[in-house]
């Protein structure tokens, strides 16, 4: 549900922006990142909800890998940032 609301956040915020036109990026743009983080959310919790109902061992593994995968990027993010924290 969470996904599908920041999926929705930034659908809203991107047709507000077109109205605008503003001169920034189109691929750093915060509706762009929110409208994909959106769609990334609701399908990962979409594959592990499926899974959980159907009891299905491959969706599973797969939810369990790719929620490994995001933690993984997670770490990683944190010490870059940790990293550069003075730039």
């Amino acid at each position: 549900v969470i996904g599908a609301l920041v999926l929705a956040v930034g659908i809203y915020a991107e047709v507000e922006r077109q109205k605008y036109k503003t001169l920034e990026s189109a691929f750093l743009a915060p509706a762009i990142i929110l409208i994909l983080l959106g769609i990334i959310m609701f399908l990962v919790s979409f594959v592990g909800v499926l899974a959980s109902l159907r009891d299905n061992l491959c969706l599973l593994q797969a939810f369990m890998y790719i929620l490994g995968i995001c933690l993984l990027i997670e770490l990683t993010g944190g010490v870059v940032a940790l990293i550069f924290r003075n730039q």
